[in-house]
Order: C-alpha cells, then structure tokens, then sequence
C-alpha cells in the first residue's frame, strides 16, 4: 500500500513479518519492509500494534476533588506514578464502556456519569497505530473493585487545585495523565466557569 503523503511502502497486514506478540498487553511488533522517506533515505521501520484504550479521571464534584490511580510502573523503573486510570478496550466494547469498567475496577468506585473529553487521539505515531480516548466521570457510587487491582492506591487532589496538578504532572509526569488533565481543565472552563474561575 502506498501513502501518498510520505511516499512511503507500507505493507499489508499478511505481508508483514511478525518479530514478537505479548498477549498480556495486547501488543504486536512488526517488521515493516524497507521505506523511503521523503528525503530519499530508506530505512527499517517497526509498528507497534495495540488496541484502543481509555483513560479517565474520576471527579467528585460534590465534595470539589479529583481521583488518580497510584502504583509502581515497570516503565518508571519500578517507582509508584500517580495517573489517570487506563485500560484496553475489550473486543465489543466502547470506549465509554471501558472508561467506566476501569473506574470501578481499579478504585472501587462506579461511575453513573462518563463525559468524553477527547476521542481516538494517536498515541505514538511514530511506531504505533495505538488510539486512546479521555473520560471524565462522575456521580461516583460505591461499587467492588478486583481483587487483582487491590495494590492500585486511590488517591484523592482537591479539584481547585487543578492548576498546580497540571505543573505538577507537566514536570516528569505521565504524558496521559498530563493530556487528560489539561483537556479537563478546557471541560471545566465551559461546564464549570466560576469553579474554573477559583482554580490556583
């Protein structure tokens, strides 16, 4: 298949050559054939393939807080992130649906609201076709969260805090997390304006 933006000579799914799978974080590497770039140069590409995921960030607007996920990361080199909830949309699942399956499963808490506040953005596209989208949810009742979830702190920020959240997490935080909290602050700006207008 040729793109007609990047001149570049991607090949199909069954021409491709697979260089590992991992079924526990639903991901695919391939190999890509040899790619001419616009600048004349061919080189080696990879595409990582993974299914869509959501992430969202519960709020608590009665009580004026917002919820995040804590718990070491192998990416972080063990150390505990503090970080939206995420997860892997299940096959015949909407990304809402996710969002909300997730919220209760990693705190315990189930949402009756689910706002979208950003869909189907490029992760990586660099080497991954991966697509996320950004919840918001609310209406939070008590609900069972999974057992192989029990590690996961929940941890609770003050929503008119929300300025210092985003300095906080803009200085070698967690790229989604950041993203999701700034879209947030864009949903509050119309939703909320005097709650907004407060923020510090």
């Amino acid at each position: 298949m040729q793109d007609q933006g990047l001149g570049m000579n991607i090949l199909m799914t069954e021409e491709r050559d697979r260089i590992g799978t991992t079924g526990w974080s639903r991901v695919e590497a391939e190999l890509l054939a040899p790619t001419g770039l616009p600048t004349g140069i061919w080189k080696e590409l990879a595409l990582v393939s993974r299914r869509p995921a959501a992430a969202t960030l519960p709020v608590d607007y009665e009580n004026g807080r917002i919820a995040f996920a804590r718990q070491g990361r192998v990416g972080a080199g063990g150390a505990k992130v503090t970080e939206a909830l995420a997860g892997v949309v299940d096959p015949g699942e909407d990304p809402q649906e996710t969002a909300a399956r997730e919220t209760e499963e990693e705190t315990g808490l189930r949402p009756t609201s689910i706002e979208v506040v950003a869909s189907n953005l490029l992760v990586t596209p660099g080497y991954s076709g991966e697509r996320k989208s950004l919840y918001i949810a609310s209406g939070l009742k008590q609900g069972r969260k999974r057992m192989q979830d029990a590690h996961i702190e929940l941890i609770w920020e003050p929503l008119d805090e929300l300025d210092r959240l985003i300095d906080q997490t803009a200085d070698g935080g967690d790229q989604t997390t950041l993203t999701l909290l700034l879209a947030f602050w864009r949903h509050l700006k119309r939703k909320l304006p005097d709650t907004i207008g407060n923020a510090r």
